[in-house]
Order: structure tokens, then sequence, then C-alpha cells
């Protein structure tokens, strides 16, 4: 009978402790099975940084807090908008739940304007929704809003733009299997435009939210979508990241000889830094094909 009830004693002190550690073991386990396993983009994950995370979602949020009307005073004939209200809404950008700082950076000159849904595309509308979500969010919500956002944006909507599957997919195919959820995708300007050839007082307006971007996410480089965007990228960041480009064709229906020379070289550069980083990565899978 002692016996039993030493037993019995001895159960119930160490069921925290076995507890604990169990869960310490799921965390881990997760953690891994993120980072290391194959699975498909749609697959919704929390991120791999959680205290970047935090970081980046306030300042998305600050982002799409501005008032569109005081960033372009005086240029609001270049910014679209439409009956439908949407594109009032910034869009911040993209960062991969699997992105870590020292990754690497896109930037495009600005969001596309979507001729045949005319901004209500089913992958605009459900942007639009999510970033309402994370504009609107308290600060106990603000993670978990920008976390449905990213995981959105990563799984449905971008990879229905024309310059993320002709542009984007040979560039990360090209980088050792780099998928959507490893890197971070943002715009020199947040909000759709008229057209392509607006003036510089629209790229000087919108700045101060790409500067802040790069500052928080710290990349190893930083490649611009587009000769104009790299022109215009150069003439304002007087930071040490490097600066690359890809050459792009208009409309984004495939992607142009100088283009896949870009990403060659790009590929070439990017190898180069992780070898004189003594960097070795497991392969993910690679981004779907065309």
């Amino acid at each position: 009978m002692k016996y039993c009830v030493f037993l019995t004693s001895l159960y119930t002190r160490s069921l925290p402790i076995v507890r604990s550690q169990t869960n310490k073991i799921f965390v881990l386990a997760a953690k891994l099975k993120r980072k290391y396993s194959p699975r498909s983009e749609k697959v919704a994950i929390s991120p791999i940084d959680e205290l970047l995370a935090a970081e980046v979602a306030r300042l998305w949020r600050n982002i799409l807090q501005a008032s569109r009307d005081q960033i372009f005073e005086g240029a609001e004939e270049a910014i679209v908008d439409r009956w439908h209200g949407n594109d009032r809404l910034p869009q911040p950008g993209f960062v991969g739940l699997n992105y870590e700082r020292g990754g690497l950076l896109l930037i495009g000159q600005n969001p596309g304007n979507d001729g045949v849904g005319k901004g209500l595309s089913r992958a605009d509308q459900l942007q639009y929704q999510l970033l309402i979500r994370l504009r609107d969010a308290e600060d106990s919500e603000v993670v978990g809003a920008y976390t449905e956002l990213m995981n959105a944006l990563g799984s449905t909507v971008m990879p229905s733009w024309k310059i993320v599957r002709n542009v984007v997919y040979p560039l990360l195919r090209a980088l050792d299997g780099q998928t959507l959820n490893h890197i971070a995708y943002t715009n020199l300007v947040k909000f759709r435009t008229v057209d392509s050839k607006f003036n510089r007082t629209i790229y000087d307006a919108s700045w101060s939210a790409t500067i802040d971007q790069i500052n928080l996410l710290k990349p190893a480089l930083i490649v611009a979508l587009g000769a104009g965007t790299f022109n215009q990228l150069q003439r304002r960041y007087k930071g040490t990241v490097p600066i690359k480009k890809v050459r792009r064709q208009i409309g984004d229906s495939g992607l142009p000889a100088a283009g896949r020379s870009d990403i060659a070289e790009i590929a070439a550069f990017w190898r180069s830094r992780k070898r004189k980083a003594g960097e070795v990565f497991p392969t993910p899978p690679s981004p779907p094909a065309r």
C-alpha cells in the first residue's frame, strides 16, 4: 500500500515537469518541420522569427494608417482612385514567414493596376479585406492580422501576379530553391498609380516608408525589379546593402534576355556571399514552374 502511495506521489510531482518538457519538444518539432519539411506554399504557418514579425506587423500597420492625401498632397492626380475606394489603401508589401534578417529583399516600382479585374478580382478583394483588418487591429491582434495577411499574399494573392510568375519565380529558382516564404517584397510606391511614368515627387513622398522597411528587415541583398526602379532606388538609398536589378519587359508577359542575364549574375553573387559566410542550408522545394 505504501509503495502504491509512493508511486502516486512521485507521478503527481513529476507530471508538470513531463508536461513542460513535452511542450518544449512539440514546439521544437513544429519549428523544425516549418523550416525543413517540404510543403505546399498554401499551408498556413507562423513566423519563424516571432520578434521580427511583431516589429514588421507594427510597421506595416503604421504604413496602412498613413493618410494618402497627405503623402501625395499636390500630386493626387497620379494616384489611382476608383469608385470602389480600395485604391486608397496602401500596399506595404510582403515578408515571407520564413524570412530572417540577412535575407533577400525584392523591390518593385508600385502595385500593378489589375486591368482585368479593375481592382475587384478575387485576389484583390482578399488582400483588401486583410489589409483593412491589419490597419484597424488593436495591439493584441496586430501579429495575428499580419500573419493572416502574409499567408494570403504568399499562397493566393502574389502567385496571381504576372511579375511574380514571370520574373520573381525564375529568380527564386536560380537562387538554390528559395521560395516566396523565404524572401521579402515591397514597392517604392505603396499605391497604385495611373501609369508607370510619374515624377520624382511620387517617389520622394513614398521613400520614408521604404527606408524604414529596409532598415527593419536588414537584408543581405536588394534586388530591384526593373531598370527604372533600380535607378530610382540608387538615387535615394545611401546604405551599404548591395543592390542588383532584374530588367523586365512591359506587361511582364515574359522575361527578356537581359533579365535572364541579370538573374544569372544575381545567382552567382548570392552563392558567393553564402560561401563566404560559410552558410549551409537544406534545399527547400522550388517554386512552381509556369
